[in-house]
């Protein structure tokens, strides 16, 4: 039992015995009457307090309690997310801990009741690319705190919101913003957003002191987050059990950061997943899938289209399928990964995949060219890559589909906005297009290098040694985890990139249909449901192709990835692929801003020109807006603006066929193309 349950029981019996003349008793008596107490039977039907304290002095409030939640915030069971609350103790684990979402804690949908995703269980704590989020009973103002144009502000020490690594008590900069999708009746969430990836296993601790609502009057914190720091007992087990952790929680922030305890409130803590639960299955796949083919097992031609688009940019466009070790259950969507007991991957079978290849036109000085592995956009598919490109930048391009994210994948992905747990296939089918990607490089470099179709003249021009990535939108994002993992791509270039998912979706107008479907009656009408599910838990299950969550394992300098440099371009004012999570994936990377680029993201350091050591990103300006809030934009140009100007894919290809970075902005990517 709670030490403050025994202690309050103890003393109302104490108390009890002196009133009634009983100041005899014997040490011995005392002992007794505490051996008997009903201690274990109490505790199981949740007795304890309210049947033995009375209503004087120490009396035990009735605060709300459902098991399952996180009972210090009553406005939702999941919030604030994330939250300890939802952790277990795990000695198996690396973290000491599991998250352990009971069968209420998510949020049911029109269509289902009762929603649970058992894979989230299994892992031991948050993910690092985690959005962070509670609400009030009234909407707090946050003009004087930190937004995404003053990201300093919330590293002042009397900042209003604080967020705090527990582990070396640093605060950790972020920003602050109200839901702009709460509808009107709704509670609003406030989301404290991170600037980059947080740290594997590391506990954090998040405060909310000080802010006023429209009123002018001070935000109340919950009845039982008052009742932990008045030192009233409560009735709720959550909360009791919790109460030891929470109190040194507050004691924390008043000794080391100088806070008032009556200015709290809001305050909790969550751990963050180790390197090896986020992405270990991923590196087990990719590891036991290059071990099976060693150069590669092979591939067939299925067809040869000579002057494809009888436009003389393409000299010959090659469909096929090269074979791939496979660990989904099915070929067909939605399917799961198979598991064993420790959720590695096992294999199932190989299979068959289909790639499509263009090789452009030779030019009277073109020896033999690189080849591209490009990414495709959102729900698109694998159709060769830009022909155009290609044939100006004389390298070849080599696709495959983003499985998870092509065209054939609107459905399942519609089925998980019914029953999120179908995010759980939409996460395997994703995790194995990662690992087609590793395989076709690895057979493209060396079982399938020679192929009679890269001869022109009898003379070779696919230099299958040397083998690249690039991509836009979609295919910018999954570079870094697409590049992480093989360890046969040297270099990158990200058009239009960005991340975490979840912050993506929020503004990103390639979604907007799905969200309609989304917030449907079947699906959640109600926007906290939708964000604490697609803004929150979904994210644990998008990590195996997040960059962020790459970067920090490979700024953690774990083993089994590989860096690779890249160069990022960017637009500004882009609404399907925003420019906040660019910022964070420039940042989680390390990536260094090019001098010529419109905008410097804050925490970021200058390229000097030459440096060939690192990776490098440039903004371009098309004079292109989006909304500052997180809502869809009425869209613009700016997501495709990069295809337009020259600059873009100098820069891009120029890396990416010399090793070269080069300012081909001349000094300024402001200017009107």
């Amino acid at each position: 039992m709670n030490t403050t349950k025994r202690t309050l029981i103890a003393i109302l019996i104490v108390t009890s015995m002196l009133l009634s003349g009983c100041t005899e008793a014997s040490n011995e008596t005392t002992e007794e009457i505490e051996d008997n107490m009903p201690l274990p039977d109490c505790e199981l039907d949740n007795s304890c307090i309210d049947d033995t304290l009375d209503n004087g002095e120490n009396e035990v409030l009735t605060v709300p309690h459902s098991n399952g939640c996180d009972n210090i915030n009553p406005i939702h069971c999941m919030l604030p997310f994330p939250s300890n609350a939802f952790l277990l103790d795990d000695s198996t684990t690396i973290t000491g801990k599991r998250i352990n979402y009971a069968a209420n804690s998510l949020p049911g949908s029109g269509s289902k009741s009762v929603i649970e995703i058992p894979l989230i269980n299994q892992m031991d704590g948050f993910s690092t690319s985690t959005q962070i989020m509670t609400a009030f009973s009234s909407i707090p103002i946050i003009d004087i705190l930190a937004s995404q144009n003053n990201i300093a502000l919330s590293m002042n020490s009397g900042h209003q919101t604080m967020l705090v690594n527990m582990d070396t008590g640093d605060l950790v900069e972020h920003w602050v913003e109200l839901d702009a999708r709460a509808e009107e009746g709704e509670d609003v969430i406030l989301h404290i957003r991170t600037i980059k990836h947080l740290e594997f296993n590391t506990k954090y601790g998040v405060l909310v002191h000080g802010l006023s609502d429209e009123l002018g009057e001070l935000i109340e914190p919950s009845q039982a987050l008052s009742a932990i720091m008045n030192g009233n007992a409560t009735d709720s087990l959550d909360i009791e059990d919790r109460r030891g952790d929470i109190s040194l929680l507050i004691d924390y922030f008043i000794e080391e950061k100088n806070v008032e305890k009556s200015g709290i409130q809001a305050i909790w803590s969550f751990t963050t997943n180790s390197a090896e639960s986020a992405l270990g299955p991923t590196i087990h796949m990719r590891d036991d899938a290059l071990e099976r083919i060693g150069g590669g097992i092979g591939c067939t031609i299925d067809s040869v289209d000579e002057n494809y688009g009888d436009d003389n940019l393409t000299l010959r466009r090659i469909t096929g399928t090269f074979t791939a070790p496979q660990y989904t259950v099915s070929e067909y969507t939605p399917t799961l990964i198979e598991r064993d007991e420790n959720r590695m991957p096992v294999f199932v079978e190989n299979r068959e995949v289909p790639f499509t290849m263009i090789i452009p036109n030779i030019e009277d000085s073109t020896e033999n060219m690189p080849i591209t592995i490009w990414g495709h956009g959102f729900l698109g598919q694998s159709d060769g890559g830009p022909r155009g490109w290609a044939h100006t930048y004389q390298t070849v391009m080599l696709t495959t589909d983003i499985t998870g994210f092509t065209s054939v994948d609107y459905d399942p992905i519609s089925f998980a906005l019914l029953d999120p747990n179908y995010f759980t296939h939409h996460s395997a089918s994703l995790e194995q297009g990662m690992i087609n990607h590793v395989v076709l490089a690895r057979t493209f470099s060396d079982a399938c290098s020679n192929l009679t179709e890269f001869y022109d003249s009898d003379v070779k021009i696919v230099n299958t040694d040397e083998i690249h990535w690039g991509g836009y939108s979609l295919g910018g994002i999954v570079g870094i985890p697409v590049m992480a993992l093989s360890p046969d791509i040297e270099r990158g270039a990200l058009f239009a990139g960005g991340g975490p998912y979840t912050l993506i979706a929020e503004r990103s107008g390639a979604v907007e249909g799905l969200y309609y479907a989304f917030s449907l009656d079947i699906s959640y009408d109600n926007q906290m449901d939708r964000a604490v599910i697609m803004s929150a838990v979904i994210q644990q299950l998008w990590d195996i192709v997040d960059p962020d969550v790459y970067s920090a394992y490979l700024n953690s300098e774990h083993l089994g990835l590989h860096e690779h440099q890249f160069v990022a371009l960017n637009s500004m004012g882009d609404q399907v692929v925003p420019v906040l999570s660019a910022d964070r994936m420039v940042r989680s990377s390390g990536a260094l801003i090019m001098n010529s680029s419109v905008y410097h993201p804050l925490e970021t350091s200058i390229w000097v020109e030459g440096d060939a050591s690192s990776s490098v990103a440039v903004y371009f300006n098309g004079n292109y807006t989006a909304p500052e809030e997180n809502i869809f934009g009425p869209g613009n140009g700016a997501h495709g603006y990069l295809w337009t100007p020259t600059e873009p894919a100098e820069i891009a290809f120029g890396f990416l066929l010399k090793g070269q970075i080069l300012d081909a902005c001349d000094g300024d990517c402001n200017q009107d193309y």
